[in-house]
Order: C-alpha cells, then sequence, then structure tokens
C-alpha cells in the first residue's frame, strides 16, 4: 500500500472533521523530534506537512505526496540538517523513517488549535526567512507567475489542470500559512466557475 492511500484511508476514517483536524506522527530521528500532520480536509489536494523541532529551532515543510523521497528541504537549519543526512550525504534513510512511521499506523487524533507543537512552531515562525504557505487562501484577479504556479504545483500539490484553469480565467492562487484562513480547492474555484 502506498503512503497516500494508507494516510487517506486512516483519515477517511475520523468522525466530525474540520479544517484543523489532522492525524499526526511522532518519533525521534537522531535526536531531532519530527512531527508528521495529514489532512484531507479538501479531499482534492490532501496536505501532508513536517515540523522538526531540534534544541530551539523549528522548521516546517510541506511535503509532496507523489514521491516522498525526492523532497528538497529548503532552507534547513544548520543544527537539524546533520542529523538527517546519511552516510552518504543523503536524506535517503530519513525519508525511509517517515515511511516507515507511517506504515507503522501509529498516529493521534489532533485539533491543530490545541497541538503543541503545532502552536510551537506558529509561534516561532516570524522569526525564521523561510515560511512554508501550503494552504490555500482565495484566488484574485491578476497574472498567476511561473513561481507562483510551480510553487502551488509542487509545495501545495495542487494539480497542473486546475492551476491551468485558475491561469487561464485571469486569476492567480493567493496562498498563506494560516490555517484559519484556508479553504479548500472546491470553494476557491467557485470564483472562476459563477
Amino acid at each position: 500500500m502506498n503512503i497516500l492511500n494508507k494516510l487517506c484511508e486512516n483519515y477517511k476514517q475520523l468522525k466530525n472533521v474540520n479544517r484543523y483536524t489532522a492525524l499526526k506522527y511522532c518519533y525521534q530521528y537522531h535526536k531531532v523530534k519530527i512531527n508528521i500532520y495529514f489532512d484531507a480536509y479538501d479531499d482534492q489536494i490532501p496536505t501532508m506537512c513536517l515540523i522538526m523541532h531540534y534544541n530551539k529551532e523549528y522548521y516546517l515543510k510541506t511535503i509532496s505526496l507523489q514521491n516522498i523521497h525526492s523532497q528538497y528541504l529548503a532552507e534547513l537549519p544548520k543544527s537539524i540538517l546533520p542529523r538527517l543526512l546519511d552516510a552518504n550525504g543523503r536524506l535517503f534513510e530519513f525519508y525511509k523513517s517517515i515511511e516507515s512511521c507511517i506504515l507503522q499506523n501509529k498516529y493521534k487524533i489532533i485539533n491543530c488549535k490545541e497541538d503543541v507543537d503545532f502552536l510551537n512552531y506558529s509561534k516561532n515562525i516570524k522569526k525564521q526567512r523561510h515560511r512554508d504557505l501550503r494552504y490555500i487562501h482565495f484566488l484574485r484577479r491578476g497574472n498567476m507567475t511561473n513561481k507562483t504556479f510551480y510553487k502551488a504545483r509542487d509545495g501545495i500539490n495542487i494539480p497542473e489542470e486546475y492551476l491551468s484553469k485558475i491561469r487561464d480565467s485571469g486569476y492567480t492562487i493567493v496562498c498563506t500559512d494560516d490555517i484559519k484562513k484556508r479553504t479548500t480547492l472546491k470553494v476557491a474555484m467557485q470564483k472562476i466557475t459563477k
């Protein structure tokens, strides 16, 4: 069973989900605390993100569910990176550990508004240069740049056909890292399908 199917299967079993409901998988990897959050609040674009914590440094990265093993972790703090690299200087073993954690099925059902790790990351994000805008906020009139197109495709996992439709309709996508402001792709697309 692939990871995306496993995550979606577990999420579909939940009752009373809302924009804050997530599955949380936690483990330590070479003394780095790894928190994996998954939600399918937007069933068209399920979201998986990692929050890593070591000493006083936090890092968040939205993970593409198409190929977990080929992620680039931009601006990973220097105190965390060496702890994740294998003997060959690669992240392969780290990504295998993520997959293993998920397949072991040891998750908690959490509300992101109450999860200590999620809240601590949110407090610390203001101190970081790298912000991962992982939720759709709204569509607005304007030219969608190639950078926005590819960031939405690769970072938020929005399929190209939707992004092309948005761009061809004279709109661009506005993203946010604030879970309270998130919307679904279906709701956002209503703006151009009226």
